[in-house]
Order: C-alpha cells, then sequence, then structure tokens
C-alpha cells in the first residue's frame, strides 16, 4: 500500500466496515489512537495486507508476554513462532493461521490452549477499504474462566436432572424445537409415557391438556413460552389425558430455559396432579367471582419503588395483606443485605429494560427468608412514557433446596459407596481412577495415596495384569462397557477372584464424562464353578464310554475299550482287566487286555490268581484301594514270588473293582497302578464302580449278540434244511397221485362206465383231489412262514370272486341238497387283489360252510361296500346253518392244526390248515378273516374284508419287506419272509469300531451298507449315491467331528426326502423333539438294543414308498 493508504489503515483499521457480531465488539474498528486501543480488556494484534505487524495494544503484550521490541519490528512470522511455543499444539497453532491467510475468510473465530492452562478466545476480521483488503485484526480474549464455568454447568445440569428425578411434582423439558428432551419418574407415571419412549417427540403428543369443562385442547404452554420467552401457567381448569385415556386435573407452570448468556435454549413445565384437590375446592371455586389462579407473587410499584397493587398470591407468599403493603416501600421485603438491589432494578426499568428471572432473596413479614425468581416489566401510560412497573415473584426455595440436594448428593454417594461390601471406584473420561471406597483400603491393606492407578496394578495378579488393562483401554476408546474376572490380592498376600464392571456416564451430547465400576469378590462362586465343571468332565468321560459302548458288540473290543477309559478317567499309569469267555464247546478261559504298558510287559507271567490281594476283586467283593501295595498285610505272600516279580510292573498304588453282571456272576476284574504312592482317590473309586457297572451291561449285551448269532445262525441252517425236505416231500408226494388222478379223471368221462361205478370213480377223484389240496395246504403254511407267499395283482368283480369259489363247491352242495342265498350288493364292484388267492380264501370258508351243514341246510352269500375313513372296503359275508362254535373256541378256529375240538376233527377230518391260511391270505391284502355265532347248532357267519386297494398294498409291503434287516422278517403271523431286494443304508458314526460293527450286523441282516465319518463325507456320498443307484436310509450319531448330525439331517431331508434314524446318548423329550424336527424318523438312545434297531429299520422299510 502506498503512504496515504498507510495512514488511512492506521487512523480507521476498520473503515468500510459498519457490521459486526452481536455478542461482542471485537471486530468493530478499534479507536485510532494507541491510547484508545490500550484501554481494551482483549489483547489487539493488526497485519497489513502483506503480514506485517501494523498495531498491538499493551493488552497483546501482556497476555503473549512478547518483548515490546519484537512487536515493533513489525515481524509477524517472528511473532507467530514465539507465541506458538507458548501453546499446547504449537504445530496446530501455526498451520491454522496459514490457512487463514490462505483462505482469506471474513471472519473468523477459535479457542486456543496455552500450555500454562489458559484458554483465549481467537477472532479475526478481514479489513477493508471498499472492496480493497488491507489486512487483518487479531482480538484475543481469555475465557479460562468461562470454559471452566461452562464445565460445572454442565456438571450442575447433571446433578439438577437427578435431583428432578427425585422431586415430587412432575417436571418435562423441551429444546427450542419443542421436543421432549427429559421427563421425571413422576412425569413418566402422569402422562403413561417412558423417558425413552417421548425424547425426541413433539410436547403436545406427550402433554396432553384439555379444558375440564368443554375438553377442547388447551393451549399449548410451550409454544408460548417459545414465543413469549416467559413463565407461563395453565388456564384454570386444565385437565391432563394420559396415554391410556386417564383424564387429571392438573396445575403447571412453564418457563424458559436459558443459558449463562441469557439465550433461550428449552422450556420447562412443572405439574402436578391436583384432581383430589379440585374436588375439594369445586363448590369453593364455583361460588368465586374472581380467581387468582397464580401461585405467583405479583405486585406493582412506582419508579421510587412504593407497592401500588398486591395480590393474594403475593399475601400467601410473603404474609402481609393487600391493606399492609400498599403504599409501602418496596425494600420492606428486602433483607439489609440486599436494599442495594433496588436502586439497580428501578435504573433499569427507567431505560425500559425488561428484568426476566432475577434470583435473589426476599423476607416474609415472619422474619423468615425466601428464595425467589423475580420477573420485572416496565409498566408504560398511553403515550408510552414508563410510569412504573410489574412485578412477579417465583418461590423457588424448593429448587434452591434441591440445588443444595444435589451438591450434597455427592457427599451422599462416597458415603454410600463406603458402605458397600464391593470395591467401588469411579474414573474420569480418559479412564484414569480417581477414586476408590473404603472396602478398597480394607481390603487391600493399602493406604490412601495420590496414585490410585499404581496401586490397582500391584494389587492385580501379575498374570491378570496384561489383559485387564488391554480391556480396560478398549473400553475407553470404544466407550462400551466393561466386564471381566480378575484376582486381587488382600491384606494376607492371597489372591481371590473378582468381577470387575464399569459403566460409563454420558452428557446430553453424548460424550462420556466419567465412569463408574465395582469389583465383587466372586471368589467362592469360581470354585464352585469349577467343582461343577470338574463333574461335569467326569460324566462327559463316562458318557463318552458310553457311546463307545454302545454300538461295540465285539467283546474282545469292549473289552478294550473300558480298560483304556478306566485307565485314563481314574489316571492311572497302566491297567488291566481280566476277564473270563466260553468257546463254541462250552469251555472257560480267562483273556485279558493291557493299557497304557504293551502286552509284552506281561507275557511272561501267568493269570493272576485268587490270592490274599487279588481275591476280593475276583469274588466281587468290592473296590480295593491301596496307597501303597508294598506296605499292605495282603502283599507277597504267595509262593512262588512271595513280593513283586522280577520285571513286573511298578505297582506301588493300587485300585481294583470287579465287573459284576446283572445275575451276580463276576465277569473279571479291573486293575490299575501307579509307581507313585497314594495317586488314587476317593473320586477314582466312584468312577471305577461306575464304569464297571458300565462294562458289565456291555458285556453282557456283547455276549448276548454272541449267542443271539450262534443262535440264528442254527435257525438258518434248520430253515434250510426244512425247505430242502418240504421241496421233497412235495415232489414224492404229488408224483405219485398224477397219473391216479389222470386215470379217474379219464374214466369219469367215459359213458361206458356203469353210473354205479361212476359215482365211486367220483368219490375216490375227490380224496385224490383233496389230499392234493392238503398237500398244497401244507406248502401254503410252509410259504407263508416263510414269507415266500407271492401275490399276483388283477382287478376283478366281486361277483367273480364269489362265483369262482361256487363253482368249485357246487357240486358238493348239490350232494348234499344245501339251498344257496346269495345277496350280492356289491356284485359290479371291482377291487385289486390276487384272483387265485382271494378264489382260494372263499373257497375254503364255503366249504366249511357246506362240511359243516347238515344236508337240507342253508348257505347265505352277501357282498356289500363299506365307507370308513381308511377308504373302502368289499365285505363277503358266508352265513350257514350248521353246527355252530363255541364262543370260547372263536379265537382259536384262525390257529394251524385247531378245528375246534377232537370230535370235529374225527368227524369231519380236515388238517385245520384252511383258517390259518385264509387269514393270512387275507392279511396280506391288508384286510381281515372274521368269524362269529351264537354257540353251537345255532350256525356260522364268516366274513371277509378287503381294501379296494389292498393287494397293491400288500405288493408294496412285499418291496418293502424285502429290506426288513435279518434272516427271517415277515408281516405274515407265521413268521419272517426273507429280503426280496437289499435297502441301501448310509450308516454316519465316526468311531471307526462302533461303525465296523454296525455295517457288518446289518450286512449281515441284508442291506447295502455305506459307511461316512463326518458331515461332509455324509454329503458328498448322499450326492453320489441318490443319483447313482439310490439310496433309502440314513443312521447318524448326532456329535460328528465337524458338524451336527442334526443339521446333516435337515439338508439330506430337505435336499433328497430321506429318512432316518437318529443314535444319541440323550434321550429326554427335548432331545427327541429336536430330531423330529430336524427329519430323523426315529431317536434311538445308546447303548442302542440291537434287537430294537432291526425293528425299528424294518419299520421304515414298511412304511416307506421305495
Amino acid at each position: 500500500m502506498d503512504a496515504g493508504e498507510r495512514q488511512r489503515w492506521e487512523r480507521e483499521p476498520n473503515s468500510g466496515d459498519t457490521g459486526g457480531r452481536a455478542r461482542d465488539d471485537r471486530t468493530k474498528a478499534p479507536a485510532a489512537t494507541g491510547v484508545e486501543l490500550d484501554s481494551s480488556t482483549d489483547g489487539i494484534l493488526v497485519t497489513d495486507a502483506n503480514g506485517r505487524i501494523a498495531r498491538f495494544n499493551e493488552q497483546f503484550v501482556r497476555m503473549w508476554k512478547i518483548p515490546r521490541e519484537l512487536l515493533e519490528v513489525g515481524d509477524a512470522r517472528a511473532i507467530q513462532e514465539q507465541a506458538a511455543e507458548t501453546t499446547k499444539d504449537p504445530r496446530a497453532f501455526v498451520a491454522r493461521i496459514a490457512e487463514i491467510h490462505e483462505s482469506g475468510p471474513e471472519e473468523t473465530s477459535d479457542l486456543i490452549e496455552l500450555s500454562d492452562g489458559r484458554v483465549l478466545e481467537r477472532v479475526s476480521k478481514l479489513q477493508r477499504v471498499g472492496n480493497r483488503p488491507l489486512g487483518r485484526m487479531w482480538s484475543f480474549r481469555d475465557v479460562t474462566e468461562r470454559q471452566a464455568a461452562d464445565l460445572k454447568l454442565r456438571e450442575q445440569r447433571e446433578w439438577f436432572e437427578v435431583t428432578l428425578s427425585s422431586i415430587g411434582d412432575a417436571v418435562i423439558t423441551t429444546d427450542v424445537n419443542g421436543r421432549v428432551t427429559f421427563m421425571n419418574p413422576v412425569a413418566e407415571t402422569m402422562t403413561g409415557w417412558t423417558l425413552a419412549e417421548a425424547r425426541g417427540r413433539e410436547m403436545a403428543e406427550v402433554f396432553n391438556i384439555v379444558s375440564e369443562e368443554t375438553g377442547e385442547p388447551a393451549e399449548e404452554p410451550v409454544a408460548r413460552v417459545l414465543a413469549t420467552g416467559t413463565v407461563i401457567g395453565l388456564a384454570n381448569h386444565t385437565a391432563l389425558v394420559d396415554r391410556r385415556g386417564q383424564v387429571r386435573a392438573i396445575e403447571d407452570s412453564a418457563a424458559p430455559i436459558r443459558d449463562p448468556a441469557g439465550k433461550m435454549t428449552g422450556v420447562v413445565i412443572v405439574f402436578h396432579d391436583v384432581t383430589e384437590r379440585r374436588r375439594a375446592d369445586e363448590t369453593r371455586l364455583r361460588l368465586a367471582a374472581v380467581v387468582e389462579s397464580s401461585d405467583d407473587a405479583i405486585l406493582t410499584k412506582t419508579l421510587d419503588g412504593i407497592i401500588s397493587s398486591w395480590n393474594e398470591g403475593a399475601e400467601r407468599m410473603f404474609g402481609y395483606t393487600a391493606e399492609e403493603a400498599i403504599g409501602k416501600p418496596v425494600t420492606m421485603l428486602m433483607p439489609p443485605d440486599y436494599v442495594n438491589e433496588e436502586p439497580a432494578i428501578l435504573k433499569r426499568l427507567r431505560s425500559g429494560e425488561r428484568i426476566d428471572h432475577y434470583e435473589t432473596v426476599r423476607r416474609r413479614k415472619d422474619g423468615t427468608l425466601l428464595d425467589i425468581s423475580l420477573t420485572v416489566s416496565p409498566i408504560r401510560d398511553g403515550s408510552g412514557r414508563i410510569i412504573g412497573a410489574s412485578k412477579i415473584a417465583r418461590d423457588i426455595t424448593e429448587r434452591k433446596r434441591a440445588e443444595a440436594a444435589l451438591l450434597k448428593s455427592a457427599e451422599e454417594f462416597r458415603q454410600l459407596a463406603d458402605s458397600m461390601p464391593q470395591i467401588v471406584w469411579t474414573a474420569g473420561p480418559d479412564g484414569t481412577v480417581n477414586y476408590v471406597n473404603r472396602r478398597w483400603y480394607e481390603y487391600t491393606g493399602m493406604q490412601p495415596s495420590a496414585s490410585i492407578e499404581r496401586e490397582w496394578s500391584q494389587a492385580l495378579h501379575p498374570d491378570d495384569v496384561p489383559r485387564c488393562l488391554a480391556l480396560w483401554e478398549e473400553s475407553v476408546r470404544t466407550e462400551q462397557p466393561y466386564q471381566i474376572e480378575y484376582r486381587f490380592r488382600d491384606q494376607a498376600g492371597q489372591y481371590r477372584w473378582h468381577l470387575g464392571r464399569a459403566l460409563p456416564v454420558r452428557n446430553e451430547a453424548g460424550k462420556v464424562v466419567r465412569w463408574y465400576g465395582s469389583a465383587t469378590d466372586i471368589h467362592q462362586q469360581r470354585l464352585t464353578a469349577e467343582a461343577l465343571r470338574e463333574e461335569y468332565s467326569i460324566v462327559e468321560q463316562l458318557n463318552a464310554v458310553s457311546r463307545a459302548l454302545a454300538t461295540e458288540l465285539d467283546l474282545e473290543k469292549v473289552v478294550q475299550i473300558i480298560t483304556d477309559a478306566a485307565t485314563r478317567i481314574t489316571r492311572a499309569q497302566f491297567g488291566a482287566f481280566f476277564y473270563n469267555r466260553v468257546d463254541e464247546s462250552g469251555e472257560a478261559y480267562t483273556l485279558y487286555t493291557l493299557s497304557g504298558v504293551p502286552r509284552s510287559k506281561f507275557e511272561n507271567f501267568s493269570m493272576p490268581r485268587s490270592t490274599a490281594l487279588f481275591g476280593p476283586t475276583f469274588r466281587g467283593e468290592g473296590v480295593v484301594r491301596i496307597a501303597d501295595v508294598r506296605r499292605d498285610p495282603r502283599f507277597g505272600k504267595n509262593e512262588p514270588y512271595r513280593g513283586m516279580p522280577e520285571g513286573h510292573l511298578p505297582v506301588v498304588s493300587y485300585l481294583a473293582a470287579p465287573v459284576t453282571s446283572r445275575n451276580g456272576e463276576v465277569l473279571g476284574g479291573l486293575f490299575f497302578g501307579h509307581e507313585q504312592p497314594e495317586m488314587f482317590t476317593e473320586r477314582d473309586e466312584r468312577m471305577l464302580v461306575a464304569i464297571a457297572a458300565q462294562a458289565a451291561a456291555a458285556m453282557d449285551t456283547a455276549r448276548l449278540y454272541e449267542a443271539e448269532l450262534r443262535a440264528r445262525n442254527a435257525a438258518e441252517q434248520a430253515n434250510r434244511a426244512k425247505d430242502h425236505f418240504l421241496a421233497a416231500l412235495s415232489h414224492e408226494l404229488r408224483t405219485p397221485l398224477t397219473p391216479v388222478l389222470a386215470i379217474l379223471t379219464s374214466l369219469t368221462e367215459d359213458p361206458a362206465i356203469p353210473p354205479a361205478l361212476a359215482k365211486d370213480l367220483r368219490t375216490m377223484r375227490r380224496n385224490v383231489e383233496l389230499e392234493s389240496r392238503l398237500i398244497d395246504d401244507l406248502l401254503d403254511l410252509t410259504r407263508i412262514t416263510r414269507g415266500k407267499l407271492e401275490l399276483h395283482c388283477e382287478r376283478v368283480e366281486v361277483a367273480q370272486l364269489v362265483e369262482n369259489a361256487l363253482t368249485t363247491c357246487r357240486p358238493e352242495m348239490e350232494a348234499k341238497r344245501l339251498k344257496l342265498v346269495r345277496d350280492a350288493a356289491a356284485a359290479t364292484e371291482v377291487i385289486t387283489v390276487d384272483e387265485a388267492r382271494i378264489t382260494q380264501v372263499l373257497w375254503n370258508l364255503l366249504k366249511n360252510a357246506v362240511k359243516f351243514t347238515p344236508e337240507g341246510g342253508t348257505i347265505t352269500v352277501r357282498s356289500r361296500v363299506l365307507e370308513s375313513p381308511g377308504g373302502r372296503r368289499a365285505r363277503i359275508e358266508i352265513q350257514d346253518t350248521g353246527i355252530g362254535i363255541e364262543p370260547d373256541r372263536i379265537d382259536r378256529i384262525f390257529e394251524a392244526f385247531e378245528q375246534g375240538d377232537r370230535s370235529v376233527t374225527q368227524q369231519f377230518g380236515g388238517l385245520g390248515l384252511g383258517l390259518a391260511i385264509s387269514k393270512a391270505i387275507a392279511e396280506l391284502h391288508h384286510g381281515r378273516v372274521t368269524a362269529a355265532s351264537e354257540g353251537r347248532g345255532r350256525g356260522s357267519t364268516f366274513a371277509l374284508e378287503l381294501p379296494f386297494d389292498g393287494c397293491m398294498q400288500a405288493r408294496a409291503a412285499e418291496a418293502r419287506a424285502a429290506a426288513s434287516p435279518g434272516s427271517t422278517p415277515s408281516a405274515s403271523p407265521f413268521g419272517a419272509a426273507s429280503p426280496k431286494r437289499r435297502v441301501r443304508l448310509l450308516l454316519v458314526e465316526d468311531h471307526t469300531d462302533t461303525a465296523t460293527v454296525l455295517a457288518r450286523m446289518l450286512g449281515r441282516s441284508g442291506y447295502d451298507v455305506l459307511h461316512a465319518g463326518s458331515v461332509s463325507e455324509a454329503l458328498a456320498i448322499a450326492e453320489r449315491e441318490v443319483q447313482g443307484a439310490g439310496l433309502h436310509l440314513v443312521i447318524s450319531d448326532l456329535g460328528l467331528p465337524d458338524g451336527s448330525g442334526l443339521d446333516m439331517m435337515r439338508e439330506l431331508a430337505g435336499r433328497y426326502g430321506l429318512r432316518g434314524v437318529a443314535l444319541s446318548g440323550y434321550g429326554m423329550e427335548g432331545d427327541r423333539e429336536q430330531s423330529a424336527a430336524a427329519g430323523f424318523a426315529r431317536h434311538l438312545t445308546k447303548p442302542v438294543n440291537v434287537t430294537v434297531l432291526r425293528a425299528t429299520l424294518a419299520e421304515l422299510v414298511a412304511e416307506s414308498k421305495f
């Protein structure tokens, strides 16, 4: 700039700027002279457009402590560097100045923290002449006290909210937009809203007020306060309608909330329920012509301070009547120490200023002092001239008491904390512990010290310090709650477990302002939990043994599992199981298994004998536990060793238990040793008893399985021999009958044969046919018993079936002159059956009716259709007037070789097989044959009921029966059928021995078994087999190495529609429900009963449609 511009700059450094900030005048132009600059309380520095110093005042020199000589040189950069050294962050200080110069904003404002603890507010303003920038004026104000006051104000606000939560009146606050920011518990109760629900909502939604008289909405007080900035009360007869619709009369007042600068930041409404009082005062209120609704003291005064009016509120508040107060100076209400307030108030009134919420103290007539909030407004006449003032005084004594209570609560918190049995502490927002209660010093024995942090770390167990500090630092950084278990050292030097917790306390902005923490002694709970975990571990180990034994049927593997498990669980160094076996010839012999050592360690020694030491175990007399066997009187008393044999395992600690079956037989003995003394405890003894019981059950099962295998093999051999015999018998019986029957047929058809001879020939032919029929019945019975009776399904009318049987029996009926009655209601119905076999049934029933009905009797044949929820069924009844059946014989006549009694057999002949075969054929069709009779000589009624699709059901059952486990399964009443086809099973079991035995057993039972040891392997096999040869059923353990059998079954059932059987050690109702929900059709608990497993698979095969 030229010289003229510089002179103008020095005279008018802010010329061209007529604006300024409302909050202060630091950006307005400074006075033209240095003297006037020096009169400012702010430090001022002016720089020109080149950044050189143009002006500064004395306050700037004092504030920054920069030598005047350096300032007069005018080098702004040097001044900047020296000033930066006095700040907490010199780099940021210099960077901000550079940023301001570079961006050139009109005005900036920020705070600077100095290293000596002061806080300066920095304001800069761009100076112009016209549109041309001449430089920048910098002003600095010390706001250290204001910052401290702001912090104190925030703390006071927090205490204020705590107090409001405990007072009897309802309190609600809002922001300047009329939205709820706070509610105390009383307000929550009266409105029906919780603070969490109401926060952020408009006041009118939460504070729903109406006129008691009209029910119309009342004026919303928050909007009015925000508009007027004054304290207001509700209109008379105002009612609050809570969230539930309940209405209650209330009294309230609303007032603006202001910050220290007087700026309105929200509204507070204080109200209380006056329903009961309103009811009591209702009569008086109706009679009152004028009701002064305000509880505040309202009075007016002249500009000389003389009281000119006085309301009832003033009477109540100060105790003076209107007559006593009017005309008196208002200073009569002022305590001596407050009299000097009145001239200052009058001076402000004369200037037209309104005084809002001025808090002071006044005196009642009786001399007691009141804390009041005073609002004073000037009164003007018609011309606008101020002629007096109105005063509204509100008693805030209770509020002041509440504020005092807030201050008191800090001390009460300390007293409460000191009375608690837990260690209680607080920390600052940075995590520095600043308070611990008395319990800390009592527990640790440490003395109060300034370094609580150091003492805290010293009291922690060294192993716990790193993780405690790391978690605490993480909680402080993320502002999330802190919880951890650690060990504290007590006065005696013993460490005890504690549960440490800490919660952050946040301000309105959500910033953490402090932490509250506690440490609770949980040492005993921890010890209890560890004991429970140990017991749980024991139970799990026993369950593991149970699972391992559940499906293992090989006796040698069973005893090895037992020995290994018992050695592990009792923590023995080595163990042995000596047990007895019986070979196929019935000879007994002794075997043994070892664990912890190779068999070579025992091969050179004989089997243990029933000595004084071993005898109690082999006799089943209970557990023997010896701390040091070498000191036991029973040790070393027998030849040839009289002590520990050379090379024998170094047994010192000794533990043994018998394994006894359910019938009391001693199956063997478990023996365990350790080379150190006193290694076995009562716990090991209890565990060994439990394992011995499991061992006995598993060995019983394995021995039963071996016996079952031997019996099954013998039965299979017998069945094969019987089949061979029946085939040969059939051949030998039928062969000679064939030519005889052919000759008799030829002769009876020869017309040249005399009638008398022809009759004899026909008799001979019937008897040969009867013998053939008997052979057929015997073979049918055998086929049914062996499950080899096959059905050939076809559609046929009911009438045709009846006619087939009648045709065969008609000659005999005619010979006995029997009357036939037919009622064919279902004659034209078509059903699906094996025509030949159903004809055989009806022939058997008709033949019996003909046989047991005397000459001239009647046989009635009926057919009809039955409708039922299970589907349509055809019923064919054959009723006769024959000899009848005794009631106690009816249930037995369908048994093979049964005819009722011996007299019937002697009179009518026959083997008693026809009804048994008929019943079996009907049941193969999913039908039934029944008999009924009113007794001897009163005839009988036999009925055949068949489903319309019975044969198809039977064919499906045959296909499913082909997959039935074992060599002789059947749906027949006489026995089991051999499978016609092989069912493919997926066995999912991670225990190798269990999987091997189950696969071998199921394979022998007629199944194709695929094995998987994990979930992933099972899913892969299923995907391959379903698309290939097919997969029908799944058998799976639930606990697998890479996942749950439940999850696996859900996928197999959902993707492929597979059904399965769950094998689990858990069998409660909830476990079965989980299995069913996952898609398992059956749930079997371990140890699995082999017979039950076979039956279960047979049911699933029978139910399935593959």
